[in-house]
């Protein structure tokens, strides 16, 4: 890895990254390290453990780079809001940049993310992805037809540079027990409606290897796929070209195997997946038609039709994950 300087004692950074965390230590590495790898080398990273228990802490300080910095919290909230909040109060940059501590960017990441913020003047820009699905395959994610930020879509905050006024003008990311929606998705929104100018950085500049349907992923401290790609970033000049022609193209992609001889579900699975499937698409579906007509977010409204809760959502999440549910009290 190409030798960086540090950002100075006392002054003011380009950029803060923040990337919340729990006891993923040996993904979590790679992410550090796809952040020291950047072009732009002005930057800190605040790491904010939720009240992690494994040795997290050691192995940040195995990096030896003065520029991240960690702070555990001293109780466990559950969910991403309470870590990124602390790293937000803790931000000193121009900018703000977030990492989750699954995923990786591309080397220019920063370096582009900031460049189109100050020749455009938009307030947050989102760029392309590449999303590693965990049955096998990719996607592009993060396509807006229109360039622009628009509320039917999902759009990860691993992909978000933003101006740090935002957070004065909104404030952070209000607990999942608070809203009928996604935290991030939930302030992405509220800056939308408050007037922020969101755009698409029309590149891929992230690999996303988001831990839904990966089960038990917070189980025995995996890394392997983020050492993979880590590997991949570094020794392939022309990555980008690669990952946004297989994303756009996947039938160009040999199929998946499938595994011969598995067991068909009995008649009664069958029917409670088609059940789950085709409702889930009608709730989805009536939840975007009342949402532009209300002038609402598609997600509440999806979690109303459902007659149930964001923090139902994250629980579920939660126990795939091999995690239990959330705490009870938040700090």
């Amino acid at each position: 890895m190409t030798e960086v300087n540090s950002v100075q004692a006392g002054s003011v950074p380009t950029v803060t990254v923040v990337t919340a965390t729990f006891n993923r230590s040996r993904a979590l590495r790679c992410a550090v390290e796809s952040v020291r790898d950047q072009t732009l080398t002005d930057w800190e990273q605040w790491v904010i453990g939720d009240a992690c228990t494994d040795d997290t802490a050691a192995v940040l300080r195995g990096g030896h780079d003065p520029r991240v910095q960690f702070f555990n919290l001293p109780q466990n909230v559950g969910e991403q809001s309470g870590p990124n909040n602390e790293g937000f109060r803790r931000a000193r940059g121009r900018y703000v940049a977030m990492l989750n501590h699954d995923d990786l960017w591309l080397p220019d990441h920063l370096a582009l993310a900031v460049a189109a913020l100050e020749a455009s003047g938009a307030d947050l820009v989102f760029s392309l992805a590449h999303q590693v699905e965990a049955a096998g395959g990719a996607v592009l994610h993060n396509w807006a037809p229109h360039q622009k930020y628009s509320p039917e879509l999902f759009i990860p905050a691993s992909s978000w540079v933003f101006r740090r006024e935002l957070l004065d003008r909104f404030g952070g990311w209000r607990p999942v027990q608070s809203i009928r929606n996604f935290p991030s998705q939930d302030w992405l929104f509220r800056a939308w409606k408050g007037g922020a100018d969101l755009r698409l950085l029309p590149l891929v500049t992230a690999i996303f290897l988001p831990s839904r349907g990966r089960n038990n992923c917070y189980l025995g401290n995996p890394g392997a796929e983020q050492e993979v790609w880590l590997a991949r970033l570094r020794q392939a000049p022309n990555l980008r070209s690669e990952l946004t022609l297989q994303a756009a193209f996947p039938q160009a992609l040999p199929a998946p195997a499938i595994t011969a001889g598995a067991p068909v579900p009995p008649l009664g699975e069958r029917f409670r997946r088609a059940w789950t499937h085709y409702s889930w698409k009608w709730r989805r579906s009536v939840a975007h038609a009342v949402a532009r007509w209300t002038d609402g977010h598609p997600t509440e409204w999806e979690v109303r039709l459902g007659g149930g809760s964001a923090t139902a959502a994250i629980n579920k999440l939660r126990r795939d994950r091999g995690l239990g549910k959330l705490p009870s009290r938040q700090p």
